[in-house]
């Protein structure tokens, strides 16, 4: 049987039941990782933008996984690099949306410069979904 790199190696997420006695969850939070919607008024954060490697899958439901960095090498021909914007619509829901990065060559969709260019706007005040 072959062996896992260690990125995968799933027995370092395994929880015994003796180390969660006691414990109780207050919350999940899990935050949508989408382009915002046509109908929404968003504010996007003035400082907590991050970069990540991600796989934006296209589909009946749109999917975003980042890529942590040691599968970037296993996975550099189907990944991209994006700019993660947290984001708050008028009723107060976070998200975060990708915006993709030029590419190494420099080159990059008018679609992904304007959409940065209305994250750098919706710091300052409040901007329609881009959908």
């Amino acid at each position: 049987m072959p062996t896992l790199p260690e990125e995968f190696d799933l027995a370092k997420l395994r929880l015994a039941p003796a180390d969660v006695d006691g414990m109780t969850v207050k919350q999940v939070l899990t935050i949508p990782v989408h382009k915002p919607p046509r109908h929404d008024f968003i504010r996007v954060h003035p400082e907590e933008r991050i970069d990540v490697g991600g796989l934006q899958i296209k589909g009946d439901m749109d999917e975003f996984y980042i890529v942590s960095p040691e599968a970037v090498s296993a996975l550099a021909g189907e990944m991209s690099y994006f700019s993660l914007f947290p984001y708050i619509n008028l009723l107060g829901v976070l998200r975060l949306w990708p915006v993709r990065l030029p590419g190494s060559d420099g080159k990059e969709m008018d679609w992904h410069r304007t959409a940065r260019m209305a994250a750098a706007q919706a710091v300052n005040q409040w901007v329609r979904g881009r959908g």
